[in-house]
C-alpha cells in the first residue's frame, strides 16, 4: 500500500523481500542493464516505502555505480542524518560527492562533521564537571573516555578535517558560504 502524508514511518512488510530479490538479480558480475533494472524497482518500493533507509542506501549504492551523483545526494539528505550518525556514515557519500564535483555537498558533509565534534567536545567537558560536582566519578570517568577513545581518534573527524583543506582552495566565497550555511 503507498504510504500517505502523516501515515507511519516503518517498514512496509514487502520492504525485504524486494531487497532481496534486487540482490538476487545483481548476485555475480552484474551489467548497466542489471543496475537499471535494480535501481527501477528499489524506486518503485521507495515510492511505496519513503521512509525505509536500507532501500535508499541501497539506491545510493546503485546510482553511485550508474554516476547518478545528484540523485545519491537527494537520497543522503532524506536519510536524516545528524549528528553522530554523520560521522559513521559519511563514509557512504563523500566518495561519491568527490566523484560527482558535488564539492559544496562534500564542504557540507565536513562541516556536519566538524559542528558535530566541536559541540560534543564542549558539552563532554560540561557533563564531565558536572557528574563530579555530583560525586559520580565513574560517569565523568566515561565521559572523558569516550571522548578520548572514540570521538578523538575519528577518522570521519580526519577526513573532514583534510577534505575542508583540499576542497576551500578550488571554491568562490560564496560557494564557500552556501556550503557552510552562511
Amino acid at each position: 500500500f503507498p504510504a500517505k502524508h502523516g501515515a507511519q514511518k516503518e517498514n512496509q512488510p514487502s520492504d525485504e523481500i524486494v531487497l532481496l530479490a534486487v540482490e538476487n538479480m545483481l548476485y555475480g558480475e552484474s551489467t548497466t542493464q542489471d543496475l537499471i533494472a535494480a535501481v527501477t524497482l528499489l524506486e518503485m518500493a521507495l515510492k511505496h516505502s519513503p521512509f525505509n533507509p536500507y532501500i535508499k542506501l541501497r539506491l545510493i549504492d546503485f546510482y553511485g555505480k550508474l554516476h547518478g551523483y545528484d540523485r545519491c545526494w537527494s537520497l543522503f539528505r532524506d536519510l536524516g542524518v545528524k549528528h553522530i550518525q554523520c560521522d559513521s556514515i559519511s563514509y557512504v557519500i563523500l566518495p561519491l560527492c568527490l566523484k560527482g564535483g558535488l564539492y559544496n555537498k562534500v564542504l557540507m558533509v565536513a562541516n556536519e562533521i566538524l559542528k558535530f565534534h566541536n559541540s560534543t567536545l564542549r558539552d563532554s567537558g560540561e557533563y564531565t564537571n558536572r557528574a563530579m560536582e555530583n560525586g559520580t566519578w565513574s560517569k565523568a570517568d566515561e565521559f572523558v573516555k569516550f571522548q578520548r577513545d572514540r570521538l578523538n581518534n575519528s577518522l570521519a573527524l580526519l577526513e573532514a578535517k583534510g577534505l575542508t583543506m583540499d576542497i576551500a582552495p578550488l571554491m568562490t566565497g560564496s560557494e564557500i558560504g552556501s556550503a557552510y550555511g552562511i
